[in-house]
């Protein structure tokens, strides 16, 4: 073999090493874009799967505590304060296990009677209960009802539930707290009305 056949044999071997150490680095330059990518995407998925059951259980804690409500017996008398407000207690354990170990800051509860006008179609209201950090509905004040929900001069129960949910940060791009809610009108079961301490109309029967 020649001098110059082995010089273009060994030039051959060292381009053929360079372009090795080329394709490593092509890879390595690849994994650094996409693996900060597949992180963020991971953290959206879970963001999003986490807020997802959140809203579930808020809605359920609002169909849960409004029927209790709308469900009080008339024979017992006017219900209590306490009444009221354990039943709306158990909003907590409908939304475990994200209240473990009495985490409820961000809960919000609220259930409200009205009663409609002649026309069926605006709501006064006539008590109002909040729990946690629920803030009630003035006295008095008005809504306009849905559309055939209520008979004129009819009575209705409103349940209000809302999470606050913060979620992790991930990536560059911060979430901000989301405010998860859900409602539900529901009639008296058993009677026209739902008489409290507060408010006890002549015309529940």
């Amino acid at each position: 073999m020649t001098t110059r056949h082995t010089i273009l044999i060994s030039s051959a071997r060292r381009r053929l090493r360079a372009f090795g150490r080329d394709e490593e680095g092509v890879a390595a330059m690849e994994a650094a874009f996409v693996f900060p990518l597949m992180v963020v995407i991971l953290g959206l998925v879970v963001i999003w799967g986490q807020g997802y059951d959140i809203k579930r259980k808020v809605t359920q804690t609002a169909q849960q505590v409004t029927d209790l409500v709308a469900s009080y017996p008339l024979g017992s008398g006017a219900m209590p304060q306490a009444t009221l407000d354990g039943y709306l207690d158990y909003a907590s354990l409908t939304m475990l296990p994200y209240t473990e170990g009495g985490y409820t800051t961000p809960l919000a509860v609220v259930v409200t009677e009205y009663q409609a006008d002649a026309t069926g179609k605006v709501g006064t209201v006539l008590w109002s209960e909040p729990v946690y950090q629920g803030v009630a509905h003035a006295l008095n004040s008005t809504i306009t009802l849905p559309t055939g929900l209520v008979a004129p001069n009819g009575y209705v129960i409103l349940g209000e539930v809302s999470w606050s949910y913060s979620p992790l940060n991930v990536g560059p791009f911060p979430v901000s707290t989301m405010t998860l809610y859900d409602s539900i009108f529901l009639a008296p079961r058993s009677y026209t009305c739902v008489p409290t301490w507060s408010y006890h109309p002549g015309t529940c029967t």
